[in-house]
């Protein structure tokens, strides 16, 4: 059985439906699918833009920011297409978990493949059929269950200067404190790497985190999707700068090197020292590990092997050898980002 889609892409108005997935891979159901919720907003000609939450299943500020935005828009607000996945992996979601109960992460699974697992034949239809269709995706995460990080704005660092100033302009719409230039360092397959493999205009974030919801969090996910929608001339209605907004301007930082994500060199229980948003220089205290069950064992103290800022801190304070404790990145101007 094919994947099926249940609403027109070509037809103008509002219409809300499914992508039915095929699942050969759920024991609880024969001949069953998966239902992704979608919706298409189309009024005429102009952009087609993508807009995606839920790719992780325990980040849940996207999902709700985009369920918003549908709820308060209709046709008539269009300009073009607008077609929105709030939540790509309901079976994480449901269950609280980042990977779906085939063990796959969905954004490790890019292109995907027309058969097997139900999250591969998703990113299959994804890259084949939906994003050729788009001028620009949105790819809306958070920190999940295990990170904490500002709102703010993400991108990779694209060759193309025309692509990689588009990109850089539709993150600044976010109207986040922060924007964040990352590096790819827990493997290939990613949804943000095959929309710019395709000369896409992407603009992904990261939207708190922690395992849960905040209306402030929610509220300025909501009013930077809206903002960028309109930045991109998808929906009608003025765009709002930082400075009609009495803020001043996004800094802009990077965090593109290995040593940027300090991974925890111990398992144990884990006391951060600098805070979330803090600043550091190479050598400063980050963070003790205590052993579980060696009350003689001196706590390990893990420095900071950069100077920067700590953008993003685990919440959780239990951690693994090799999880992902902070992020640090550096600030750094918009005209080096563009050279």
């Amino acid at each position: 059985m094919s994947l099926q889609l249940t609403i027109d892409l070509d037809r103008d108005g509002k219409q809300i439906g499914v992508v039915w997935v095929p699942d050969s891979f759920n024991d609880d159901s024969a001949w069953g699918s998966l239902a992704i919720p979608i919706a298409c907003l189309r009024n005429g000609e102009g952009p087609t833009v993508v807009f995606c939450g839920g790719n992780h299943g325990d980040e849940y500020e996207g999902q709700v920011a985009l369920r918003r935005l549908l709820a308060e828009t209709s046709a008539g607000d269009i300009t073009g297409t607008l077609i929105l996945l709030p939540c790509l992996s309901p079976p994480a979601a449901r269950a609280v978990r980042r990977l779906w109960p085939d063990g796959n992460n969905f954004n490790r699974v890019f292109p995907g493949t027309p058969f097997g697992p139900a999250s591969h034949v998703l990113a299959h239809w994804l890259t084949t059929e939906l994003f050729p269709r788009a001028d620009v995706v949105g790819d809306f995460h958070s920190g999940g269950r295990t990170l904490l990080f500002p709102p703010m704005a993400t991108m990779h660092l694209v060759d193309d200067p025309v692509q990689r100033r588009a990109m850089v302009e539709a993150a600044l719409a976010m109207n986040t404190d922060l924007m964040l230039v990352y590096a790819d360092m827990g493997g290939d397959g990613l949804l943000p790497g095959e929309v710019e493999r395709q000369g896409k205009v992407m603009v992904s974030t990261e939207l708190g985190g922690a395992g849960m919801l905040t209306t402030d969090v929610v509220d300025a996910a909501y009013s930077g999707i809206t903002n960028v929608a309109r930045q991109l001339g998808v929906l009608r209605g003025e765009i709002e700068t930082r400075e009609q907004l009495g803020k001043p301007p996004t800094r802009i930082v990077s965090a593109v090197e290995p040593e940027n994500y300090v991974l925890a060199p111990r398992s144990g229980l884990l006391e951060p020292i600098a805070p979330l948003g803090s600043s550091v220089v190479a050598g400063d205290p980050l963070a003790r590990i205590y052993a579980f069950d060696e009350l003689e064992r001196e706590p390990l103290l893990v420095p900071a092997p950069v100077a920067g800022f700590v953008i993003a801190s685990r919440p959780i304070p239990i951690v693994a050898r090799g999880d992902c404790m902070a992020v640090i990145a550096v600030e750094v101007s918009r005209d080096t980002l563009l050279a």
